[in-house]
């Protein structure tokens, strides 16, 4: 690529560079290899596409995801078959218990346990509803014990 570059460059003054995305991609596995991480928190994990990813892109550590929401089920089934992804059918937050749930209408946006603030003026079109109690714990209740081990909190 760097000749192609520096044809490129010298001919056009254009230059051919990577997708964003794959960018972020290869930066993300950098770091998890650079840092060691033993362990992903994958929260709002969805339907489990990101945590499949890093496992599409070689990371071979435990990922930890945790979706409070109905779409748990998906990402149970995506986990199925991995013993060094665990799932949670619960939300991470401050605080232990429950709680209501905003969900988006928008399934990228998904859900939040704080209320929307600034969504509506930069995406017209997206709503929140509550979408019920969700079961809600912390981080420590949930890791204790794993001290010492290089973390990676999405």
């Amino acid at each position: 690529m760097n000749l192609v570059n520096q044809l490129l460059d010298s001919s056009f003054g254009l230059r051919v560079q990577p997708s964003s995305s794959e960018r972020l991609r290869r930066t993300r596995q950098r770091v998890l290899e650079n840092f060691g991480c033993k362990l992903v928190i994958d929260v709002g994990a969805n339907n489990g596409d990101w945590a499949r990813t890093l496992r599409t892109d070689g990371y071979e550590g435990h990922i930890e995801s945790f979706e409070p929401t109905i779409i748990f089920e998906a990402l149970r089934q995506k986990a199925l078959g991995d013993d060094l992804w665990s799932v949670h059918n619960l939300a991470l937050s401050d605080f232990s218990g429950e709680a209501n749930i905003n969900i988006a209408d928008n399934e990228f946006l998904s859900s939040s346990l704080l209320a929307p603030t600034g969504i509506f003026e930069s995406n017209q079109g997206i709503s929140y509803n509550v979408g019920g109690k969700v079961k809600v714990t912390t981080n420590e209740k949930q890791f204790t014990g794993r001290n010492g081990e290089n973390v990676n909190l999405k």
